[in-house]
Parts: structure tokens; C-alpha cells; sequence
């Protein structure tokens, strides 16, 4: 009957059964390992038929265990019990100890079987008490020491292990150092369980912190050239097999453990898929760890199936476990054993998370400081070093796999671009058209992001194919663009594709121009009924619909919207601020409130209204400082240009003029334009295009305030220029400004040149 059950599954070569107290027994001889693993996957525990009386076949790979020899078990015990005080332990304490010593369990009929050395008696608990009291010879003791004898005590007080599982703070480059010279001074054997006092006695004590800290044997795990060995007891000792630990930078170890093998062929995709549970379980764990005894309640309650460790050929925990060595690691032994992800796993899973991290970021580069705040706002969870095995950022930073990110000299993380050719360049130029005309058709110039494909699909009568541009996904070709669209998050977390500001900035000045005038009031019912919905101030990062009609070009007159243009005034206060913050005798380019003011109304025009130059983009404040911002300081200049010709002038006439005038080179790459006809057409309010000659001329009524530029190199203030033979005397000069504040000392000085 066993050969039938057998062979419907994998064949069999012989079969033999015998009696034994228990019941009966069989060995089933089949033709690999692997054939023996999908044996114990179908039909470990099942039920028997009514002739065996229903019994459950139980399996196990290899040969029986054979009976333990009592010698070596009784040298063990009395070697535990004569450290313990009154020779006695309770049963529970013992059989960690045993396990911490030697890896293996002890069994309460293990104990039964040595009544000659130990007897079990009820106390507070179940207690075992050693009887034989005679000294563990030499001769008795391991091959490989449970503990050292030259720095650790008899009793440490610790035979469960648990002081090598305590969190430490301390990186590992540091301990990899003293571990070699340790290893160099044990003989290249350090037992596990003493390990700390041996590092303690020759090292600074060890830094516990809890918050901070990572288990200790995972350090040691992570450190190259050394590894952890179960037999005859736990120690460390030097690598033999020629590879470093932890494999941070490559997959070799991988593709080398998948073929070899781990269990049946038919059986590896369910325990791949096994191995990516256990992560995503301990992902979700505090410090990415699990008590091995509640691995199988935990996996039971996050996946909402029972874990049979049969399905996947295996009749242990623990041989499961041991399979998954690469991904897997258990810390620990006996009860305090704890399942956690092994070092390398971690590298490849924090080189996920950081590709995703800045996959998340619009320009997909960011600096290593801000990685606690972005990874708390991308994942959703408070960022630790803990949870991938390490006590530092930096050290993180050095298993980042160099094929995934790149690390510049200044820190700065980036995703690696492809080089794309230049015919994909030219795909990307016209996608950016293309891209800005479809949102265009947008009431608020933006989409969303699971509708861009299907609405340039339905607008344009084709696919878009990324690949077609060099990229892979939609996000990265959107990316190449950034001088047109951006991606921006929503609070809801959706994504939203949106025109850049520039871009929108044309557009909405168009539109302006579209249903102006009309008061403030109703500007936004006319703007949803022309263009489908109320305007968002957004649109160009502005906080009210006033000051997005000023940074669109517009401006709002007596209660009413005026398109870009259609207000001279205002282009005229725009180029008069121009001119003041631009003039010699300024403060620095970057005046105060009060001098601005004030050198503005010696111009003969009204207070000025900083909020609304700000909105259009005229200047930037800071710190109780307003600065012209760089296209208005060009437009300035382009207009003193246009101001002292006696006509138009073609682009050519007046980049030559501009030249001249102040800097050698044009700053297109500074401005985001490509020519200097592109530049004065964004500022139509100001510049005049004659039709058909393509000549330019300030808009009619548009005036230039007469203020020589400061050029490039001249100090801020200068000398008065009068006779110093004929100067004033003292009486005349100012009161003294070494004692007055910075603030006024400079409105001062600049009130007593403007005198002068």
C-alpha cells in the first residue's frame, strides 16, 4: 500500500517495514532528496486507511535518529548543573541552556534516561537536581568550547544567550576590528555565549541602547570574511568558503543557493513565495524581528491561513527556516531564539525602498538629511536605521547597490539616467509641445495622472509609447520635461499633472485676454463659464484669484480685471520699481521697505504695492529685503534698450544693444528660453510686436523710467563727485554712524549721497 501511495506521486525503489514499540515503521528508499521533499509535501500527516485503524503517516528525511548516547548527555548535564547554584535548575532554564550549549533540545525522556545523574522533583515548578557530582574531565569536553575559559566566568547568569541578542549601538566597520583581533587571540574559535564578557575584557563595554541599538549576533553576522556555526556549539570563527558576508552589492549568492536548490524543483515558486511572505511579515514587526515562537501565530493572523511547513518539503521549523538562509536568519537559541532579515536582504531591500524614495521625488535627487522626512511622508512610517539592521545612515548609505543610485561627491542621491540619442531628444522637445497644448484644454491647466494617457490617446489619435523617448515609465518621461509640466501630489495622495509655471503663466495671460475686463467679483463666473470651471490660484502658486490675475501679467483697476497690456500704468510702475532697484545709488540691490518707498515717490508715483509686484513676479522679499528678480531685471533692460532707440528694432539690433550695454552673452539657460524673441513675447504688457517686419517696440503708453544700471563690479555707493579742496565743513557733515544700527546707518548714508 505504501508503494501505491508513493509511486502517485514519484517513484519509488524500495520500501521496508518493521515492528517497533510505537508502531510500525518503514523506510522508503526513492531516488533523490528532492523527490523525498515532494513526498513529504503530499502526503506528510495524511490519514491511513481503516486497515492501519486510521493512524497518520508521519515522515521524516534521512535515517532515523539513533538513540543518544548517554555518556556525552550525562558530561553535558553535570557540565551545566555544576555552574548552578545548589545543583539545581528548573527544567525550563535547562533546556535553554542546553540548547544555547550545544544546539540541539533536550527532551523530558532524554532526562528520564540518566537517573544515575539527575532526577526531576517537584519544587517551585519542575526542577532538575544533579546528583552526580563528580568533575567533567578533559576528555569529556567538546571539540569546540560552549564558553571561553580564559575570560569567562563559571556562572555567567546568562545560558539562554540572551546577552548576544541585547541591542548594541556600534557600526559595523568598528566591531569587524576588534572581532579579528579577538578571533586572533581565541585561537579562531569564539563561543557565542561568552562572547560579550571576552569582547568586555580586552574592548570598551559594549553600548546597550534599546532605541537605537541592533541586536548584537546581527552584527556579527554582517561583517565579512566571518560566520556563525551551530556545531558541536555556537561559536564564530573565520569564513572558509572564500566569500564575504553579506553579499550587499550582488545577487550571486542568490542565483548560486537557487541552483543548487533548496527543496523538489516542483516545489521552489511556492517557497519563493514563502520567503517574500516572511519579509512582508517582518517588514510589518517592531526592529524587522519575531520571536520564533510566535513566527506561526503571526503568519497565521497577517495572511489569514495556517503555515504548514510540509507544503514546502519540509517536517520542521527550523529546516525551513535554515533553507531560507540567504533572506532568513534566526538569532538566538534555545527560547530566546528570534527571527529576523538577514543582513543581505536588508541591502536589496533598502535599495528598493531608496529607488522608490526618489522615484517619489519630482527631480528624483535628494540630499541625505532629508531622507528621514520624505521616507516618513512616501512609506507612511517613521524612518530608523534599526529596521534594516544598522546603527548609522551612514552605513547605510554604503550598502546603496552603485547600479541602482548614484552617490555624488557632495552626498547628493540621484536615480541613473540612461543617455538618451538625439532623435529621442527631438521626441522629447515635441512631447513638451504636445504636453502643454493638451492640458491647455484643461479648465485649470492640470489632469490627472491615470488620465494623461487616454486623454493624449483620445486628443492627438495615437498611443504614446515611452519607450519611444528612452524611458520606461510615464513618470520618468514626464520628468525629462520639467520646464512644462510637473507632477504634484495631491493631499488625498493622487497624483496630478499640471502645467510648470511658466508655462501656465502664458496660458492664463492668453485667457486673460479672452474675457477681460470683467470686476473682480465676476471674474470667476466668467471664467467657468468660457473655460468649464472656477479658476484656481494655484495655477500659478499664488494665494487669491487677485494675485493670479497680476502674476497672469493682468492687474485689477478700480475693482475690474484688465488683461496683460491693456493697462500701461502698471507696466509703467513694474519698469519704475525695475528702475529703482536697479539704479546706482539703491541699497545694494536689495533695499528695505522704507528706502524703497521712498526713492519710489521721488519718482513722482504713487506708494507703491509690493504684494502685487511680488505676484507678478517684479521682485522677491525676504527678510525685510526686496530684490529685483532676474527676468525683470532683463526686462528692464531690454525696455532702457527699446527707450533710447528712435524706433522698433529687430531682436538681432537689440541683442546686440544688450550686449554691449551690460553682459557679454544673453542669459537664455538662466530665463528657461531657448531665444530672445521667445523672452519678449512672455511679456507682451510690456513689449510690442509689429505685425508682418517682426520688429519691437514698448506697448503704447508704456514708459521706462531714466536710471543708469549698476555695472557689473561698481561698488554700491559712490563718491560724491565734488572738489575735495572745497568741501563742506564739519558742521555740514552727517551726525556720526558708528553708533547707530545697521538699518538706519544705511538709509543714511544712502539719504546723504542722494543729497549730494
Amino acid at each position: 500500500m505504501l508503494t501505491i501511495l508513493f509511486e502517485q506521486y514519484v517513484p519509488v525503489v524500495r520500501v521496508m517495514i518493521w515492528a517497533a514499540g510505537e508502531g510500525p515503521l518503514a523506510t522508503v528508499v526513492l531516488r533523490s532528496e528532492w523527490d523525498a521533499r515532494l513526498a513529504i509535501a503530499r502526503i506528510h500527516k495524511r490519514r491511513l486507511d481503516n486497515n492501519w485503524t486510521g493512524r497518520r503517516l508521519e515522515l521524516s528525511l534521512g535515517r532515523p535518529s539513533p538513540a543518544p548516547n548517554l555518556d556525552v548527555l550525562r558530561a553535558r548535564l553535570r557540565a551545566i548543573l555544576l555552574d548552578q547554584k545548589n545543583y539545581t535548575l528548573p527544567l525550563l532554564r535547562l533546556r535553554d541552556a542546553y540548547a544555547s550549549r550545544h544546539c540541539c533540545a533536550l527532551t523530558t525522556s532524554d532526562i528520564a534516561k540518566v537517573k544515575d545523574t539527575v532526577i526531576i522533583h517537584e519544587g517551585f515548578g519542575r526542577m532538575v537536581q544533579l546528583i552526580d557530582l563528580s568533575p567533567v574531565s578533559s576528555a569529556e569536553m567538546e571539540a569546540a568550547p560552549w564558553k571561553c575559559h580564559i575570560h569567562a566566568s563559571m556562572n555567567t547568569g546568562h545560558e539562554d544567550g540572551s546577552r548576544i541578542l541585547q541591542p548594541v549601538y556600534i557600526e559595523v566597520a568598528a566591531l569587524a576590528k576588534n572581532v579579528q583581533l579577538l578571533l586572533e587571540n581565541h585561537g579562531g574559535v569564539l563561543p557565542l555565549l561568552t562572547f560579550v564578557e571576552c569582547y568586555e575584557a580586552m574592548f570598551s563595554p559594549l553600548l546597550v541602547d534599546v532605541r537605537h541599538g541592533v541586536a548584537l549576533e546581527l552584527l556579527l553576522r554582517s561583517v565579512p570574511g566571518l560566520e556563525v556555526k551551530d556545531s558541536p556549539s555556537r561559536h564564530l570563527t573565520w569564513r572558509t568558503d572564500g566569500t564575504d558576508t553579506p553579499p550587499t552589492h550582488s545577487d550571486s549568492s542568490r542565483s548560486s543557493e537557487r541552483d543548487r536548490g533548496r527543496t523538489a524543483p516542483a516545489l521552489e515558486p511556492i517557497l519563493a513565495l514563502f520567503e517574500r511572505e516572511l519579509i512582508d511579515l517582518l517588514r510589518t514587526a517592531p526592529r524587522c524581528s519575531i520571536a520564533f515562537s510566535k513566527l506561526i501565530p503571526a503568519f497565521h493572523h497577517h495572511f489569514g491561513r495556517q503555515c504548514r511547513v510540509a507544503d514546502y518539503g519540509f517536517t520542521k521549523l527550523p529546516d525551513l527556516l535554515a533553507a531560507l538562509s540567504n533572506a532568513i536568519v534566526v538569532l538566538g537559541s534555545g527560547s530566546s531564539r528570534v527571527i529576523t532579515i538577514s543582513a543581505a536582504a536588508q541591502s536589496r531591500r533598502w535599495t528598493s525602498d531608496l529607488v522608490k524614495l526618489l522615484k517619489a521625488q519630482p527631480g528624483r535627487v535628494i540630499l541625505p538629511l532629508e531622507i528621514p522626512e520624505l521616507y516618513q511622508s512616501t512609506f507612511g512610517r517613521p524612518f530608523s536605521t534599526v529596521d534594516y539592521g544598522v546603527c548609522t545612515l551612514a552605513e547605510l548609505m554604503q550598502r546603496v547597490t552603485p547600479q541602482a543610485v548614484i552617490v555624488d561627491v557632495d552626498g547628493t542621491l540621484s536615480l541613473p539616467r540612461r543617455t538618451p540619442t538625439p532623435e529621442e531628444r527631438m521626441r522629447t522637445v515635441q512631447f513638451a509641445i504636445e504636453a502643454v497644448e493638451l492640458l491647455c484644454y484643461t479648465s485649470n491647466l492640470r489632469m490627472e495622472f491615470s488620465r494623461f494617457v487616454p486623454a493624449y490617446h483620445a486628443h492627438f489619435g495615437r498611443q504614446l509609447r515611452v519607450a519611444h523617448y528612452g524611458c520606461v515609465k510615464l513618470v520618468e518621461l514626464l520628468e525629462l520635461i520639467p520646464e512644462a509640466v510637473t507632477i504634484f501630489v495631491e493631499p488625498n495622495g493622487d497624483r496630478t499633472v499640471k502645467l510648470s509655471s511658466r508655462a501656465a503663466r502664458a496660458a492664463m495671460a492668453h485667457r486673460l485676454r479672452a474675457i477681460t475686463p470683467v470686476s473682480l467679483t465676476e471674474f470667476s463666473t466668467q471664467y467657468a463659464a468660457q473655460f468649464g470651471a472656477p479658476p484656481l490660484p494655484d495655477m500659478l502658486e499664488v494665494p487669491s484669484l487677485e494675485m493670479l490675475v497680476y502674476a497672469a501679467g493682468g492687474c485689477v483697476q478700480n475693482g475690474v480685471v484688465m488683461g496683460p497690456g491693456a493697462v500701461p500704468s502698471w507696466a509703467t510702475t513694474a519698469l519704475a520699481a525695475c528702475a529703482v532697484l536697479s539704479a546706482d545709488r539703491s541699497v545694494a540691490r536689495g533695499s528695505t521697505d522704507e528706502y524703497f518707498a521712498s526713492a519710489f515717490r521721488r519718482m513722482r508715483l504713487p506708494e507703491p504695492n509690493i504684494r502685487h509686484l511680488a505676484a507678478a513676479g517684479v521682485v522677491e522679499t525676504s527678510d525685510r529685503r526686496i530684490r529685483l528678480t532676474s527676468a525683470w531685471r532683463t526686462v528692464w533692460r531690454l525696455a532702457q534698450v527699446l527707450a533710447d532707440s528712435y524706433g522698433p528694432m529687430t531682436a538681432n539690433d537689440m541683442l546686440a544693444q544688450y550686449t554691449k550695454r551690460y553682459e557679454p552673452v544673453f542669459p537664455c539657460v538662466d530665463l528657461g528660453v531657448n531665444s530672445l524673441e521667445e523672452f519678449l513675447r512672455r511679456y507682451q504688457e510690456v513689449f510690442s510686436e509689429s505685425s508682418g517686419v517682426r520688429q519691437w517696440s514698448l506697448c503704447e503708453g508704456v514708459s521706462a523710467a531714466r536710471y543708469r544700471d549698476l555695472a557689473p563690479g561698481s561698488r554700491v555707493f559712490e563718491s560724491p563727485k565734488v572738489n575735495i579742496w572745497c568741501s563742506p565743513p564739519a558742521s555740514a557733515l552727517p551726525t556720526p554712524t558708528a553708533l547707530l544700527s545697521q538699518e538706519k546707518r544705511r538709509m543714511r548714508l544712502a539719504a546723504h549721497f542722494d543729497a549730494s
